[in-house]
């Protein structure tokens, strides 16, 4: 009886997969402390920590996604250069689950997909002899490589918060095997497009790496007109679904902060020892593939050939070359599974029994190395390849509520800056901050103060990211540095203090005894909170009237210059960069004589500024971050002045400065709402549509 039930399921080869898949993602869960995802606390650890400010922001604002907000730097456009769907996801999981919860959630949902992707992305290539399912088990090992943590998609990159890298590296690898069945059968342009659009909100690099290869896997096919409309169809109507976010990412580039990495390269990341049976299999599986003159072996070597390039290749860029390291890695496991099936295949020609054995072995191999003692059980002798994942996740996952330091010292932190007046928040950083749940965690402090500050994480989305960080380095001494190769100046309090009152700032928190020492010395004391000590800088406003400033034209290096002034020793006489005829001609026809009056301000909003002035024709700096589409009422402008600020000409006693929607935003909107309609005529169109 039981022969002939192990015969039926040798001759269903579906179920045996299926029971495979089964046993990788019951492993995989295993591997999550669930009760702490559910746990209604605030995820803590590296990045990650920071990105609660973004899923709450997003909440707030809900179902608008993109806006100005002055919480962190000199303000930024919040997720106008941060793909959005992440946060996205969170917010609308937050309708039925707390967002704590349903943030931790989203965070992991790179991670569960990456095997099934791998897995349907092989399907769609049309192996078999269970390669796919080697190759999800591949992806497990993947995932909890511990040789990086910051690159991108394995576990511990996706808990130090590239979470959003993470999804969208997953759905790459759906696309990778889809694409290619698309181009090869004209099939499938919907479900290309939709997640081509889904990555591209989700990360931009894996998005790179698509268009890498679609085009050389065009390049290299036959029937090249064909496929390359098929490709131009995928990639325009993808671009279009994305326009709202793409096009404005694309168009203000420029008004951002621009890092310029140096390259990484380690041979031990590249190849580590626990994916050694992979890549000595990866050689199996390329012998396999020209032996039996299988054109697929074109994706995996474009694959593998176009990231290690650029791998190689890229450095002080804006682009970090480790970025595509994972992507390599990856290609060499999917090599690796091929050659692991098409050699198991040849042991075993004459038993199916015996072929699914051995791939059961290996796969269960595999998962004793990341978790004997889910295998073999708790008694096992055997050891793990895995040491800190475990660790890390818990950290995460209990969230800052669960730090003693965080409730002891950082919740009083918060209470009391919570009942001061609004103001801008500097405060000193230090790496011992760890002990609160993440170095970062004060950045935290607008959803937990309800007051903006200074740092921040998405340092490319503030023009005045270079500015703040030259600020840190003056009155913290032991800065950040986070602009990749940025020339930093030296410790100097009384000139951070300065700098920090160009700013606006308001209110300044010490922890070490020398930092608290000089704030004293420099600031007014306010309180000890803890650890820390809370002082309010010396007077300075939102909005300050100059008669004396330099008028210079703006440059494509425009920041360069502005770097150098604010480094320098004359920032009471800022540089204001007219970029037309008519700028130049207002400000050159500007009151530069009359005696200064103060300024009253009447109302500040995250997207909205009104004052009142007795100097109309003056220059007025408005100590908030410059973006093209700020717009004015009552004075000309808005003027670009140094350091990144808004300049303002009134005209008329009352002034508004507000946030709003450019031609391009509104343009992007409305080829995103055409892609939408199209994509969905092409999914329900009537007859008639037939030609569409």
């Amino acid at each position: 009886m039981w022969k002939k039930q192990i015969g039926n399921l040798v001759k269903s080869p579906w179920l045996i997969s299926l029971l495979i898949m089964l046993l990788i993602y019951i492993f995989l869960f295993a591997q999550i402390p669930w009760n702490l995802i559910f746990t209604d606390t605030m995820v803590a650890g590296g990045d990650t920590g920071s990105h609660n400010y973004i899923a709450y922001k997003l909440a707030s604002i809900f179902p608008t996604i993109k806006t100005w907000t002055h919480d962190w730097y000199g303000g930024f456009p919040f997720l106008y250069f941060y793909p959005p769907l992440m946060f996205v996801i969170s917010t609308l999981l937050s309708f039925i689950l707390k967002l704590n919860v349903a943030f931790k959630l989203t965070t992991l949902l790179g991670t569960l997909l990456l095997p099934i992707c791998v897995y349907f992305g092989l399907k769609f290539l049309k192996f078999k002899n269970f390669i796919p399912e080697i190759g999800a088990v591949g992806s497990i090992m993947f995932l909890f490589l511990e040789d990086f943590s910051i690159y991108g998609a394995n576990i511990p990159s996706t808990l130090a918060g590239e979470f959003s890298y993470s999804f969208s590296f997953a759905l790459f690898f759906l696309f990778f095997g889809l694409f290619d069945r698309g181009m090869r059968e004209n099939k499938y342009l919907i479900p290309n497009t939709l997640v081509l659009a889904i990555m591209a909100l989700s990360h931009p690099f894996p998005v790179i790496s698509a268009t890498l290869y679609a085009t050389l896997l065009m390049v290299v096919s036959q029937n090249r007109l064909k496929k390359a409309i098929y490709a131009l169809k995928v990639f325009g109507l993808a671009f279009g679904i994305t326009a709202f976010w793409s096009i404005p990412f694309l168009y203000y580039r420029s008004y951002t902060s621009v890092m310029s990495w140096y390259r990484t390269i380690k041979l031990s990341e590249m190849f580590p020892a626990t994916l050694q049976l992979f890549w000595l299999a990866s050689i199996v599986g390329l012998f396999f593939l020209i032996k039996n003159h299988n054109k697929k072996i074109l994706n995996f070597l474009i694959l593998s050939l176009s990231n290690l390039v650029l791998f190689l290749v890229i450095n002080n860029s804006p682009i970090y070359n480790t970025r595509f390291l994972p992507f390599f890695i990856m290609s060499y496991i999917l090599m690796g599974s091929i050659g692991l099936g098409y050699l198991i295949k040849e042991i075993t020609i004459k038993s199916k029994l015996f072929n699914i054995v051995l791939v059961v072995i290996i796969i269960l191999w595999n998962l004793i190395l990341i978790d004997p003692n889910f295998i073999l059980g708790k008694n096992t002798k055997v050891k793990s390849i895995v040491k800190y994942i475990p660790f890390w996740m818990e950290w995460n996952y209990k969230g800052f509520e669960d730090k003693e330091a965080y409730r002891s010292g950082a919740l009083p932190l918060f209470e009391y800056l919570k009942s001061l007046p609004y103001g801008k928040i500097m405060w000193e950083y230090r790496p011992e901050y760890d002990t609160f749940g993440t170095p970062r965690f004060l950045e935290n402090l607008p959803v937990l103060t309800g007051k903006p500050t200074f740092e921040g994480l998405l340092i490319e989305s503030s023009v005045f990211g270079p500015f703040h960080f030259i600020n840190q380095t003056e009155t913290t001494q032991s800065p950040t540095s986070a602009i990749a190769g940025f020339e930093y100046p030296p410790f100097d309090f009384k000139k951070g203090v300065e700098h920090l009152k160009m700013a606006n700032a308001r209110y300044f928190v010490a922890y070490t005894d020398n930092i608290k020492q000089l704030a004293k010395e420099n600031m007014t004391w306010l309180n000890n909170v803890g650890p820390f000590s809370v002082y309010e800088l010396p007077a300075n406003n939102l909005v300050d009237v100059y008669n004396d400033f330099q008028i210079v034209k703006k440059q494509k290096d425009w920041i360069k210059e502005s770097i150098s002034w604010y480094k320098g020793e004359n920032i009471n006489q800022p540089i204001v960069f007219y970029q037309n005829n008519w700028q130049k001609n207002i400000l050159e026809k500007s009151d530069r004589q009359t005696d200064i009056l103060p300024v009253k301000i009447n109302e500040l909003k995250e997207n909205k500024l009104t004052f009142s002035t007795e100097n109309i024709g003056k220059l007025h700096l408005i100590k908030i971050s410059y973006f093209p589409t700020w717009k004015v009422k009552g004075g000309y402008g808005p003027f670009l002045v140094s350091p990144s600020f808004i300049g303002v000409v009134p005209t008329e006693k009352n002034v508004v400065v507000y946030f709003a929607k450019g031609l391009i935003d509104n343009l992007s909107y409305l080829i995103t709402y055409l892609s939408i309609l199209i994509v969905t005529i092409k999914v329900f169109r009537p007859k008639w549509l037939k030609w569409l």
